[in-house]
């Protein structure tokens, strides 16, 4: 890690070196990355004004996540000040923004609404609520995220016109940047992130610019930029890993797994999706040697979908199977693979029936089979379908438990919290990947045992799958190179109250049992190894 001797590196808490590890942004995990770095200088008095520097870094990255966060902002500029690493130019830029920005009274109820995940009420709140505060910069930072998120960049480019961001040049240049890079108006993104630069020390911006190059044809200009940040700042992990896939051509490289593979869906009452699902699958170049497709009892016109999409494939590689119940999805993977065609395959892949596949998606696999063949399983970064700048899933990695957790260990998620720019397109090994789509070699699965059907009907039995992996000492591999469209959107399931809240806390109980403290502790050890490796930490 950046100017930390090795002795100062490895006495920082556990969690916090997995964190740093794990992912260089997203607005939480950045700001918990921050806090325990500043926490840790209090006690290692000679290395204190470093950790406080690298603190800053993570600080800036919390605040480029959310630019106009008053209180970002503030604890930027306060730090920054203490340590002399910012200049009173670049205080200056940020002041404004620290002056007029609050949270309004009713903050409880905004984050109702937004954790509900309706953004009709959530706007119609900031209406009626704005009308009240009419200097509070809290309101264009809220409507700014929700048309970001939404992908309204018309409105999004409407709000940093508005009045009140006249005064914050650096940071309205940087929220350009971001929305002209979305719309893929990349011309625009480049004058818009170069801008902001030259006002502020972005840390992003820099990556994003370099991405920006690359995306217009100037690959050399954008890996130069890319280099030169990493070696600038050795810590920001996402960087170095990007520079990895692509001075090596890991972003090119195309080369579908070495014997047979067979590729499995099982699905339930959702015959839309599926239809989706199947006509990317046989869209496939190349395709898998055989498809297999588990009705578990479906009601609705999955079997007519089913039947339908035969005609898709090459004679001989398609087969549907029809159950008389939904057994879950455990079952479901275990069932799909006692067919012939996967007892006599070399690689199995399981996609989820609303999983979206691009034409390369087995080449791109493969690739990551080629690069890490002792692997246990390799996954594909998820997005949404209908939203692909809304990343769902990346590489997952264990850090202990916050107290009071149903599980003993918790699984950051700062791709959740960060839109995609690229930033998430490397490849490296992981604690788990997500079962959206992964494939798998016969021969591991077979040593490592079918799921677990105590997982049933859904949710947690493909990251047991991938511990109990672990254990064997055959990590998972994540690659970023194959970005796998998800129709369902995530984010609402998790909290909200009823059957399949019940059934995943169920199953998380059911997964904290399963594991002893020790061996949690050795999967994380295992994980942290490879991370370090990886990153040259």
């Amino acid at each position: 890690m950046e100017r930390l001797p090795g002795p100062v590196w490895s006495r920082l808490p556990f969690g916090l070196r997995v964190r740093l590890l794990a992912a260089s942004g997203g607005k939480d995990h950045a700001l918990a990355c921050g806090r325990g770095l500043a926490a840790a200088a209090g006690s290692e008095p000679r290395a204190a004004h470093a950790l406080l520097g690298l603190a800053l870094s993570q600080f800036i990255l919390a605040l480029e996540a959310d630019p106009l966060s008053g209180g970002l902002a503030g604890l930027v500029a306060d730090l920054g000040g203490k340590l002399g690493a910012l200049k009173e130019g670049e205080i200056a830029a940020l002041t404004p923004l620290v002056r007029a920005w609050r949270e309004p009274a009713q903050i409880a109820r905004y984050r109702e609404l937004a954790a509900e995940g309706d953004p009709e009420a959530v706007a119609a709140w900031l209406t009626a609520t704005e009308n009240g505060e009419p200097g509070n910069l809290f309101f264009p930072q809220q409507r700014l995220q929700l048309a970001l998120s939404r992908g309204n960049w018309e409105a999004a480019l409407g709000f940093l016109d508005d009045p009140r961001l006249a005064g914050l040049p650096a940071l309205r240049a940087r929220l350009a940047g971001d929305v002209h890079f979305l719309r893929g108006d990349f011309a625009s993104a480049e004058k818009d992130y170069l801008a902001a630069l030259a006002a502020f020390p972005f840390l992003q911006a820099r990556l994003r610019l370099a991405e920006v190059y690359r995306r217009q044809g100037r690959a050399d200009e954008g890996l130069a930029l890319l280099a030169g940040f990493a070696a600038e700042h050795p810590w920001h992990v996402q960087a170095r890993l990007r520079l990895a896939a692509l001075a090596s051509g890991l972003d090119r490289a195309s080369s579908p797994p070495t014997g047979r593979t067979v590729a499995g869906v099982y699905t339930w009452n959702k015959a839309r999706d599926l239809a989706r699902c199947l006509a990317a699958l046989a869209g496939s170049d190349p395709g898998p040697d055989s498809v297999l497709v588990l009705d578990n009892g479906s009601t609705d016109e999955t079997p007519a979908v089913i039947a339908s999409a035969a005609g898709r494939f090459p004679a001989g590689t398609f087969r549907g199977l029809r159950l008389p119940v939904n057994i879950g999805a455990p079952a479901a993977r275990n069932w799909l693979l006692a067919e012939p065609e996967a007892r006599a395959a070399d690689f199995v892949a399981f996609l989820d029936d609303d999983a979206l596949v691009p034409p390369d998606w087995l080449g791109r696999l493969g690739a990551a089979v080629a690069a890490h063949p002792e692997a246990g399983v390799w996954g594909a970064k998820i997005v949404e379908a209908a939203a692909p700048w809304r990343l769902q899933c990346a590489d997952l990695h264990l850090v202990p438990a916050a107290p009071g957790g149903d599980l003993p260990f918790d699984l950051p998620a700062p791709f959740l919290q960060e839109l995609d720019f690229g930033q998430y397109d490397y490849l490296r090994p992981c604690a788990s990947v997500t079962g959206c789509c992964h494939l798998f070699r016969r021969a591991v699965l077979d040593a490592a045992g079918g799921f677990d059907i105590r997982f049933s009907p859904s949710q947690y039995d493909d990251l047991d799958h991938d511990l109990r992996l672990c254990l064997a000492g055959r990590l998972p591999v994540y690659t970023g190179m194959l970005s796998v469209g998800h129709v369902k959107s995530t984010g609402l399931v998790a909290v909200a109250p009823g059957g399949n809240y019940s059934s995943g806390r169920g199953n998380r109980l059911k997964l904290a049992w399963k594991y002893t403290p020790e061996e949690i502790l050795r999967i994380m050890e295992r994980d942290l190894a490879a991370m370090s490796a990886e990153a040259g930490a």
